[in-house]
């Protein structure tokens, strides 16, 4: 948390910071229910309700792999990052620190999972779901694919 000190020190900036992000999240849901609603003439109501769907399903889904994961707690790691961006800039710029080391890994994984959750859906839109070519990238990282010399420890005779 923001010590009161420093809240009220940077009330104005944090206020502003706060208000931009509600601003964003707001254009995002109404884009994607404006594009949505174009291309399906749906209710605006059952657009909505689709789009928290979706968050929430991807939400649970991102939920229950980091719940097995140890996070890493270093700021270049990827998750990490979409922790920090989660935060105001004030924020994430004076309590990095704080933010990486001191706040539970249940409320970091919730965190994150529901920011990769959401901007997936406001970007990719409702009736994205993953592909092999949306993935590929993690495909051909996986040393189990890309590392030829895996294959060469089957050393059974077909004799």
């Amino acid at each position: 948390t923001v010590p009161d000190v420093d809240f009220l020190k940077n009330k104005k900036t944090l206020v502003d910071e706060f208000q931009h992000i509600i601003k964003q999240r707001a254009r995002d849901e109404a884009m994607l229910l404006l594009r949505t609603f174009a291309e399906t003439g749906d209710y605006l109501t059952d657009i909505s309700e689709r789009i928290s769907e979706k968050i929430n399903t991807y939400t649970y889904e991102l939920l229950d792999y980091l719940e097995t994961q140890e996070l890493s707690h270093d700021e270049s790691n990827p998750l990490m990052k979409c922790l920090l961006n989660y935060c105001p800039t004030f924020i994430r710029e004076n309590y990095k620190e704080h933010i990486l080391n001191n706040i539970p890994d249940t409320h970091q994984n919730a965190i994150i999972a529901c920011y990769i959750a959401s901007k997936m859906v406001y970007s990719k839109g409702i009736g994205w779901s993953p592909s092999i070519v949306d993935i590929l990238p993690l495909v051909a990282d996986d040393i189990n694919i890309i590392d030829p010399s895996i294959d060469d420890d089957l050393s059974f005779d077909l004799d």
